[in-house]
């Protein structure tokens, strides 16, 4: 499977994100038909930008709050009074009153844009929501700016890569350090040996054989198939048992920089598995995740070859009983 690149990733958001990024985010908090919608997240960027102007005014309950805000507000876009206390959602928002609470006890200080991110319902936003939020902001913004005359796609894409750039860094993992690791007083073969034999014996206690990663998403997208993903739960438990221990191990002095990479590819995977794992719950980070899985697990590989050459330094060489015979030369 070939994985979209970030260039790629760029290009898939800003042909659709305006309108996939509110569809997303009301598939994900409430019905907003009779029906349950049946694409994907990730299938839905694939929305036309000449729909997006529909998407952004839509109004479908007719209470004066468009189905986009309605979302952000965490009240039913098909239904006029969500709170059921007699006042409009959307005039309730125009009177400062919390449309998700019934008066009169309901006055709001805060924005749509700027509110409590858990919303109504106690759940915090996704990166998706997130984002969703921030384009559509920007987008009524520039729209009223501009006469209430719809955007044009150059002007679109132009928001979606501005807010892009803002919210690069959404997938984070975590970054280990020196300080984390356990390291021995000394570099001696005997302790070479024993770090080898040690980091031999975990590869092949916890590692599990499984389908490629990149392979489960593809086919759970192609297929609709959110079950599909659960795939990657072993995957994603074998990776962290591996770098738990590989934290617990304990490592030649002449050996941290290379011990430290090993981790840090690791918490790498790890973090974008899991990205990939939310693809239905959280598409863009999904999508950055996959984005990044190619380079990920070449690092990881890479690092592999390192400890591998490592023992080669060393003079080390296991012998085919030993835990750390993975490490050959030979091999």
């Amino acid at each position: 499977m070939k994985l979209p690149t970030r260039k790629g990733i760029l290009i898939i958001l800003a042909t659709g994100i305006v309108a996939f990024g509110i569809f997303f985010v009301a598939k994900k908090t409430q019905e907003i038909s009779s029906k349950p919608a049946t694409s994907s997240g990730l299938q839905a960027i694939s929305i036309e930008n000449q729909n997006i102007d529909l998407v952004a005014e839509q109004d479908s309950d007719k209470d004066g709050l468009k189905d986009w805000e309605e979302v952000l507000w965490r009240t039913d876009p098909q239904k006029a009074d969500t709170d059921g206390d007699g006042t409009l959602d959307g005039k309730e928002v125009e009177l400062q009153r919390n449309p998700t609470i019934k008066g009169p006890n309901d006055k709001i200080t805060d924005h749509p844009f700027t509110q409590n991110q858990e919303g109504a319902k106690g759940e915090p936003l996704t990166a998706t929501d997130k984002f969703a939020r921030d384009v559509f902001s920007e987008y009524i913004t520039a729209k009223q700016a501009n006469g209430g005359t719809p955007l044009t796609s150059a002007e679109q894409k132009e928001i979606v890569l501005r807010m892009l750039d803002k919210n690069d860094a959404m997938v984070t993992k975590t970054t280990y350090t020196k300080a984390d690791l356990t390291l021995s007083k000394d570099s001696s073969p005997e302790t070479v040996r024993a770090y080898g034999n040690e980091l031999g014996r975990i590869i092949k206690t916890y590692s599990v054989a499984a389908r490629d990663e990149g392979i489960i998403l593809r086919d759970s997208i192609e297929t609709e198939d959110p079950d599909l993903l659960q795939e990657l739960d072993p995957i994603i438990k074998a990776y962290q048992n591996l770098l738990n221990n590989f934290l617990k191990t304990k490592v030649p002095a002449n050996a941290a920089l290379i011990h430290l990479a090993l981790i840090n590819s690791f918490s790498d995977i790890i973090t974008t598995v899991k990205g990939m794992h939310d693809s239905y719950t959280d598409p863009l980070v999904a999508l950055q995740s996959a984005g990044h899985f190619p380079d990920a697990r070449g690092s990881m590989i890479v690092v592999l070859q390192r400890v591998k050459a490592y023992f080669k330094e060393q003079g080390v060489i296991f012998a085919e009983g030993e835990q750390g015979y993975m490490f050959s030369v030979n091999r």
